[in-house]
């Protein structure tokens, strides 16, 4: 289903809103004509769900990108999500596409200045219908939520479902953001073995 900003609203990151607008910093909504990101769909019985993008994924227009290699200008970002996580199933002997996935927040607020939490927890009210659409309906088996927004988010999306659908009994697993600050790799790879 293809996702525009028409239920964005207020959403602070929706280049749309006038508050949004009046900003001095430019959005990579705007920047990029780019619409939030669409799930990455393999007909997986087991959802992934991060945070929100980041500016590779986000120009890359996939949730969780590899980005250990170098781009043209020489920059890599070896810590990134993305490239952790892509880490760990190499290790771990798992493929990407055995998962769909997804993002909580589904667009990239700013490429200037850097994501406030707040914000993203704001933005993540305004992208349940996002996230809705990715879930109802799906046939998930497991869902896997990556940091605090995507458990608190998919949470809401699950009581949305439940409030239409009472005999829906998916309830997510929470895992602690690959990126999170002392958080290794060690320690992705084994809650990777234990929880896929």
């Amino acid at each position: 289903m293809p996702k525009d900003f028409s239920n964005c609203g207020e959403c602070p990151f929706n280049p749309y809103n006038k508050t949004v607008a009046k900003r001095a910093h430019t959005f990579s909504c705007t920047v990029l004509n780019a619409l939030p990101l669409e799930k990455e769909a393999h007909n997986s019985k087991t959802l992934l769900v991060f945070e929100d993008p980041g500016i590779i994924e986000w120009e890359h227009r996939i949730p969780i990108f590899d980005a250990r290699k170098p781009d043209a200008a020489g920059k890599s970002y070896s810590n990134s999500a993305g490239s952790l996580i892509a880490h760990a199933f190499e290790v771990c002997k798992m493929n990407r596409t055995d998962y769909d996935i997804t993002e909580a927040v589904q667009c990239f607020p700013d490429i200037k200045a850097n994501k406030i939490q707040s914000e993203i927890d704001r933005a993540s009210i305004f992208c349940l219908h996002n996230l809705f659409s990715d879930i109802y309906g799906r046939g998930y088996s497991k869902i896997i939520c990556f940091g605090d927004v995507a458990e608190r988010s998919v949470l809401q999306v699950v009581e949305i479902i439940k409030s239409i659908d009472s005999r829906y009994s998916i309830f997510p697993t929470k895992l602690v953001h690959p990126s999170a600050m002392g958080r290794t790799l060690t320690d992705l790879i084994n809650d990777i073995k234990q929880n896929l």
